[in-house]
């Protein structure tokens, strides 16, 4: 993923997570915050303790890094999205977990991708 489809900072990270409209789906959780910035979107990935040690919370986020990268483009300017592992991401198919980030943006955010 590109460096400008990054959220840059802890900071932007809370301001999503305070202000944002979230979605959960079986394996995702999902934050989505439209700024109104003519900026390109912004994506943010997390995974807490409850996914497992290091290797499994690394994992989850390259899994979940790996699904949203399709549909970084189709978001609208000036979102920012934050991503939250559960503990069924490492486990679930890849087609399927692709399909729970889909419907987990678009309920939060209101786009469709």
């Amino acid at each position: 993923m590109k460096r400008i489809h990054r959220l840059p900072s802890s900071a932007a990270f809370r301001k999503v997570f305070s202000e944002g409209i979230r979605a959960q789906d079986r394996a995702v959780a999902c934050f989505a915050l439209a700024t109104g910035e003519q900026r390109p979107p912004r994506l943010g990935i997390a995974a807490s303790r409850k996914v497992g040690g290091a290797v499994g919370r690394n994992r989850a986020k390259r899994r979940l890094r790996g699904a949203a990268r399709a549909m970084i483009a189709s978001l609208p300017a000036g979102m920012d999205v934050v991503l939250v592992a559960g503990p069924r991401v490492v486990e679930e198919p890849f087609e399927q977990l692709s399909s729970d980030v889909r419907s987990a943006i678009a309920r939060a955010g209101g786009v469709t991708c």
